[in-house]
């Protein structure tokens, strides 16, 4: 429209003042001086809804189309939230839908209409099979409307866009002045009348300065009663920041000194829980503070096993001084079953190395396993070749979760090794990779507590000879065998299968006694773990290990207990979860000890509005009777 008038500006361009640049002037000054017209809606014309969302805000413009020209019914935008802030790309873009949806349900309930989105991942709204989480409610919010979603790439959804960052920076600090407002206004003034006017019907009210003041009894100190301020809704606010919030009259205490700092001035109907409800959700208390419960996560169940080397679990001890050989780390590989062990020295616990050493020393020796347990470090759970070499064999893998390690059978095996091998190096522990063989022969011939057999046993059906002459020792113990069934006629095949059927149940029993020692050990550990559980979508924060480093000034001892708040991805188990950031970045499978629910997610509407004001019955009103005027 104005490059008529621009190329006037150019150097070297002769100033000729044309019919095109008056043309040119006329559309700017006509521009300048009228504003966008909206048109009022024609039902008979389908309705099209644009929408988008930026980091913070969201917006909409409402349309139909008459004659091939399209014009404007209605435009929307408003601020994100601080909560609504943290959401991921889709739940924003989501979230811009259903706003825009619901509050012009005057013109769309009952009608056909489309949905444009730049946002390609909203196509699947109308599609989503098991609905979960916020989006899941959201879902369901949206089925009373009639309509479909086209994709628009972000450059031709320039009006919403727009929209969606023409909020101001600190918009969500503006408090709105409600009918609440209106109406406290209106009881404060009517409850001073009252008690101005007839000061023996309220004799436990007293007014001054445009306050109400309350007679309460109080519980400690000389005085029987004391007169407290009434505080409304609009100012509780206030008075809780100031008395949790704040360094110098707060410090971020807990609930009862909190209320105490409060209640020795102040009340209001269900303060208790309301002081409570405020603590609980503050953010800053759930990153320092610990949950003083019991860890949360009970025992889960193992799949039934019923067969040697049918799971194994697999982890790396070290590192270990480099020993003489060159080697830093131990290999361990245990079957669940039979609790038979290698140990294999390595030099560099690549996932390449680990994967050969599983293939030749367990695959293609014993058998391929059903299940395999390991942990999350570089060369299990976070290397793709190591899941590519599992699932090109079949095998399920069973991931630890951070910080967890005592989920893996072999973290128990890694704590023998530690004392057998510190039993057998002198001073040089540059030697202790020389006896790891004859250390795992051992614990192969030693009978397990759980199994009340030896792991070489139930391998192999018959005790392992660690001495030549035993060889002869058995023939005798056979001969004496022979003599004294001289009578008895059955054939050696017989005898082949007796011992086979002996091993088959000798399996069979340890089976019963691994599920009994499960069961046992299941039941002393949920005695003091609490149960808790997670929905995908919910929020939570997550415990923090940090590690102390001097060189930038930075005590693990000071630092948060835990961070977040994080995103439910997914639920692995009947314990793990997968984590997102608010970014939807991966943040790793955390058991569920080591999470804690973001109350002040819970403190949002389905669309993410705050209401940390609404009125709970969960604590009585302990300050006295009430006027009949509510707060």
């Amino acid at each position: 429209m104005v490059a008529p008038l621009r190329n006037l500006t150019k150097k070297k361009t002769r100033f000729v003042w044309s019919t095109e640049c008056e043309r040119a002037f006329s559309e700017v000054k006509n521009a300048l001086i009228s504003a966008p017209i909206l048109s009022c809606p024609d039902f008979n014309h389908p309705f099209t809804l644009q929408c988008d969302a930026s980091d913070i805000g969201i917006g909409a413009v409402l349309t139909q189309n008459f004659d091939g020209n399209e014009r404007v019914i209605c435009y929307l935008s408003r601020a994100l939230s601080l909560m609504e802030r943290k959401y991921s790309t889709t739940e924003k873009e989501c979230l811009s839908v259903i706003y825009a949806i619901e509050r012009l349900r005057c013109y769309l309930e009952g009608t056909r209409f489309t949905v444009i989105t730049d946002h390609y991942s909203l196509l699947w709204l109308n599609n989503l099979k098991d609905p979960l989480g916020r989006l899941g409610r959201w879902v369901m919010r949206l089925q009373a409307f009639d309509f479909n979603i086209v994709h628009r790439k972000g450059k031709g959804n320039v009006v919403p866009d727009c929209l969606s960052r023409a909020v101001t920076s600190n918009a969500e600090q503006i408090q709105p002045l409600g009918v609440g407002h209106v109406v406290e206004d209106e009881w404060i003034a009517a409850m001073i009348k009252k008690i101005t006017d007839n000061p023996l019907w309220y004799p436990n009210y007293r007014t001054r300065d445009g306050h109400v003041f309350k007679k309460v009894t109080c519980r400690d100190g000389d005085k029987d009663t004391e007169w407290k301020w009434v505080v409304l809704k609009d100012r509780r606010k206030d008075i809780l920041r100031r008395y949790h919030d704040d360094a110098t009259t707060g410090g971020q205490l807990g609930v009862y000194k909190t209320y105490n700092k409060i209640s020795n001035n102040h009340t209001w109907p269900r303060m208790r829980a309301d002081v409570c409800r405020y603590i609980r959700r503050c953010p800053v208390c759930a990153s320092v503070k610990p949950e003083q419960k019991y860890p949360a996560g009970t025992m889960g169940s193992r799949p039934e096993i019923s067969r040697p080397w049918q799971m194994i679990s697999v982890d790396l001890f070290g590192p270990l001084p480099r020993s003489t050989s060159g080697h830093e780390y131990v290999l361990v590989i245990t079957d669940y079953f039979s609790k038979f062990n290698i140990f294999v020295p390595v030099r560099s616990p690549t996932a390449r190395k680990v994967i050969d050493e599983i293939e030749q020393r367990v695959f293609l020796m014993f058998g391929v396993p059903e299940f395999v347990i390991v942990d999350n470090g570089v060369q299990f759970g976070r290397s793709h070749e190591f899941q590519d070499f599992l699932r090109r064999y079949g095998v399920e893998p069973y991931y630890n979760s951070l910080y967890t390690p005592q989920n893996n059978p072999t973290e128990r095996v890694n704590r023998t090794i530690k004392s057998l091998i510190t039993s057998y190096i002198d001073q040089d522990q540059r030697k202790w990779d020389e006896n790891l063989s004859r250390v795992a022969c051992a614990l192969r011939t030693a009978k397990h507590e759980a199994t009340r057999q030896t792991p070489y046993y139930l391998n192999f059906g018959n005790e392992m000879i660690d001495y030549g002459a035993e060889y002869a020792r058995l023939r005798e113990r056979r001969d004496l065998d022979t003599e004294s069934d001289a009578g008895d006629e059955t054939s050696p095949n017989a005898r082949e299968r007796e011992e086979e059927s002996r091993l088959a149940k000798t399996r069979q029993l340890v089976e019963r006694l691994l599920s009994q020692v499960q069961a046992r050990a299941k039941r002393y550990y949920d005695a003091k773990r609490r149960q808790i559980e997670f929905d995908v979508g919910d929020y939570v924060w997550k415990k923090a290990y940090p590690t102390t480093d001097g060189t930038k000034h930075f005590s693990a001892k000071l630092a948060k207990r835990f961070s977040g708040p994080y995103k439910i991805l997914r639920r692995i188990g009947e314990n793990v979860y997968e984590l997102v950031d608010h970014k939807d970045l991966f943040k790793g499978r955390w058991h569920v000890k080591d999470l804690k629910p973001d109350y002040a997610a819970d403190a949002s509407d389905d669309d993410g509005t705050p209401d940390r004001d609404r009125d709970t019955d969960d604590d009585a009103d302990r300050d006295g009777e009430t006027p009949n005027l509510a707060l």
